[in-house]
């Protein structure tokens, strides 16, 4: 099923869950345009997570698509898209910033921009820390089938990664791009490093986007197998001896 549900933003922040909310849900969202566009804060510990997203697209963020401070999110199946302009590395200009440690899943995930006259993508589209501003908390992540892409622009590594020993940060049948070597400590199992995914179309010069993937696509039959039945557009999401990578299946 597409997304149903609509925001176009005009004011900075198109979504804020503040450190005393909780059980929040966004199912079949689309946000267009916002300066931020989701914001979570705090709940790091709460069960099954701070803030569930499932099925949801941001796309055109001016700054930042999901911002997470010390915080939980749980995201299945959620296209993050052509954010991020200017900027600094764990502040602004990334699709996606998780910082300040915290609890993270992400299934089924695309993250990707692509550079073009409006979005001089400086920063990498996935930034995880766990800490910001020099206070540090413990930090979980998990992804798993996922693609973190981006092409044009200045930014060399599209996944930047910082944690403790302590800290389990863990990628699994997923595709990021990135020029230096990975982060000590952080766990890549059957994942694809600077492979190009092929989405079906991208024009960045008329600012066109399909994150769809083409029927030759690396990411076809890549991922492993979840709990997952149906992508973002409602289709099965098992098509062949596998699932695809990303939050489309191809069909």
């Amino acid at each position: 099923m597409a997304p149903k549900s609509r925001i176009f933003s005009r004011s900075s922040v198109a979504i804020v869950f503040t450190a005393s909310s909780h059980n929040n849900e966004m199912n079949f969202a689309e946000i267009l345009n916002a300066y931020n566009a989701v914001v979570a804060g705090g709940g790091a510990n709460l069960s099954p997570a701070k803030l569930v997203m499932n099925e949801c697209i941001i796309h055109n963020a001016y700054d930042i698509g999901l911002y997470g401070l010390q915080t939980s999110i749980i995201a299945s199946n959620c296209l993050i898209s052509q954010c991020g302009n200017d900027g600094q590395p764990g502040i602004g200009g990334s699709n996606v910033i998780l910082t300040g440690g915290g609890k993270y899943n992400f299934g089924h995930c695309t993250m990707a921009t692509f550079s073009n006259l409006y979005q001089n993508h400086k920063q990498p589209v996935c930034f995880i820390s766990n800490s910001d501003g020099g206070t540090a908390a413990p930090l979980q992540a998990t992804f798993i089938n996922c693609i973190i892409y981006g092409q044009g622009g200045s930014a060399e590594d599209e996944l930047i990664i910082q944690k403790a020993p302590s800290d389990n940060v863990s990628f699994f049948n997923s595709f990021y791009k990135a020029k230096n070597t990975d982060p000590a400590g952080v766990t890549f199992t059957d994942c694809y490093k600077n492979v190009d995914p092929l989405f079906d179309s991208i024009n960045a010069g008329r600012q066109e986007y399909n994150f769809r993937l083409k029927e030759n696509s690396p990411a076809v039959d890549a991922g492993k197998t979840t709990a997952l039945t149906q992508d973002l557009d409602g289709n099965p999401r098992l098509v062949g001896t596998k699932p695809d990578a990303g939050c489309y299946e191809r069909q």
